[in-house]
């Protein structure tokens, strides 16, 4: 609430001061998220983590005419816009432009990037498949659980005792499925 000038919105947007403002934005939301165990060099060392993505997508609207070249949902135009963003650095190091009726999953970079890597992605990327390669390959994961699905711990590294193996994680976080 507080009047501005046009040179001061501009400052303000500058390259430099923008990527502070990004950085200390996504410090204070990973801190939030997870505390400070992420945050940690110990515990991603002890992972094997080289390096945290967060995966996401935006829809953006477009003129009704543009409906014949960028396809979107409910009959109006549209394109997503999924992107890769390296938490360390804040930087943007994937990005693929589509349609906006494209299913996330179907727009993952390739999978050979991310080993020794953290990635942390929506529900819209939620696959089994997606998550068994990204083991595979040495790679980490974090995301939230789909309605209806069992996850089972196959090893404990922190937090848990270590008879939690074999459990549910949901059992053995003695949580409800929200």
């Amino acid at each position: 609430r507080i009047k501005i000038s046009r040179s001061s919105v501009w400052e303000r947007l500058s390259r430099k001061r923008l990527n502070t403002l990004l950085r200390a934005l996504i410090d204070g939301l990973m801190f939030q998220a997870f505390g400070n165990i992420l945050l940690t060099k110990n515990m991603l060392q002890q992972l094997g983590v080289s390096k945290v993505y967060l995966f996401d997508s935006s829809t953006i609207t477009l003129i009704d005419s543009a409906i014949n070249h960028f396809k979107g949902v409910n009959g109006k135009a549209g394109i997503k816009l999924h992107a890769g963003i390296n938490l360390f650095s804040g930087s943007i190091e994937w990005f693929k432009l589509t349609e906006s009726k494209c299913h996330d999953r179907t727009s993952f970079p390739e999978l050979n990037l991310f080993t020794g890597t953290l990635i942390i992605f929506d529900l819209g990327y939620f696959d089994y498949q997606l998550m068994i390669a990204l083991i595979d390959i040495g790679a980490f994961f974090l995301c939230r659980l789909k309605d209806g699905a069992v996850v089972h711990i196959t090893e404990v590294i922190s937090g848990l005792p270590s008879k939690s193996v074999g459990l549910s994680l949901l059992k053995a976080c003695k949580q409800n499925k929200h």
